[in-house]
C-alpha cells in the first residue's frame, strides 16, 4: 500500500479513511492534508484515519487546520486497533475541538488497542485538546518529539483512558512546552503537560510499566502541572 505525494485541501468531512492494511512495507509519505472543515454537529473529522492495520510507516506528512469550522472534535493522524505503526517526521498543527470538550482535538493518536507503535521526530503544535493520545496499548514508544501547546486547553501527552489497560510505555528525550492554560477548570487532566492514568475516581486507567525520562518540560504558568 502506498499513499504518497497527495494534497488534500478544503474538504468537507475527512482527509483519508482506510482500514485492513496488513502487508509489509506499506507507507503513507509526503502528503499535505489541510483545511478539513469537518461535518456539522458530528464527531469526528480526521486528516488521516486508519483501523486494523499493521506494518505501516507514516512519514513526512504535513497536517494543518483540521475540524476548524464545523466538527465537534477532530484528529490529525489516527490509527486504531493497529500493530507496528510508526509516525516519523510529521508536522501536525491546529487540530480543533468543541469548546469545553478538551479531550477532543488530538494531533497524533494511537487509539483502541495498539501495540508496538512508535512516535518519533514529530512536531505537534496548538491542538485544541491533548496533542498526543495513547488511549490503550502495549509496547508504545514516544521519543525525540516536540510538542508545543501555546494556545491549548489540555495536555501535551495523555496515556490511558477510563477502564483501559496499557503497559510497557516509554516516553523519553522529548520537548514539551505548555503555555498558561486557557480554561478555568480545576480538573487535573485538563491542565497537565504529561497526563498519566487519565480518568475519574471511578474509572481509572490501569498502567503497567510506564517509563518517563530525559524529557524537557517547560510551562509558562504555575497554574498547570507537570505530570
Amino acid at each position: 500500500f502506498r499513499l504518497t505525494n497527495n494534497q488534500f485541501y478544503n474538504l468537507g468531512g475527512n482527509g483519508f479513511l482506510g482500514s485492513g492494511i496488513n502487508n509489509w512495507d506499506s507507507y503513507i509519505y509526503n502528503n499535505s492534508i489541510t483545511s478539513i472543515r469537518g461535518i456539522s454537529h458530528q464527531k469526528y473529522s480526521f486528516a488521516l484515519c486508519m483501523y486494523n492495520c499493521s506494518q505501516v510507516l507514516v512519514e513526512r506528512n504535513y497536517v494543518d487546520s483540521i475540524g476548524k469550522y464545523d466538527s465537534l472534535g477532530a484528529c490529525g493522524l489516527y490509527f486504531g486497533d493497529s500493530d507496528s505503526i510508526t509516525y516519523r517526521y510529521n508536522e501536525v498543527r491546529n487540530i480543533y475541538g468543541t469548546y469545553g470538550q478538551v479531550q477532543e482535538g488530538t494531533g497524533l493518536y494511537f487509539d483502541g488497542f495498539c501495540k508496538y507503535g512508535i512516535m518519533e521526530y514529530n512536531f505537534i503544535g496548538n491542538c485544541y485538546g491533548t496533542a498526543i493520545g495513547m488511549s490503550q496499548g502495549e509496547n508504545l514508544i514516544f521519543r525525540y518529539n516536540i510538542s508545543i501547546q501555546d494556545s491549548c486547553f489540555a495536555s501535551n501527552l495523555a496515556v490511558g483512558y477510563l477502564n483501559t489497560q496499557s503497559k510497557n510505555i516509554y516516553i523519553y528525550n522529548n520537548l514539551f512546552y505548555m503555555k498558561k492554560r486557557l480554561n478555568t477548570s480545576d480538573n487535573y487532566w485538563q491542565n497537565t503537560s504529561i497526563n498519566l492514568m487519565r480518568g475519574t475516581s471511578a474509572s481509572i486507567a490501569n498502567l503497567d510499566s510506564v517509563y518517563v525520562y530525559n524529557n524537557i518540560i517547560y510551562m509558562d504558568s504555575s497554574r498547570a502541572w507537570m505530570i
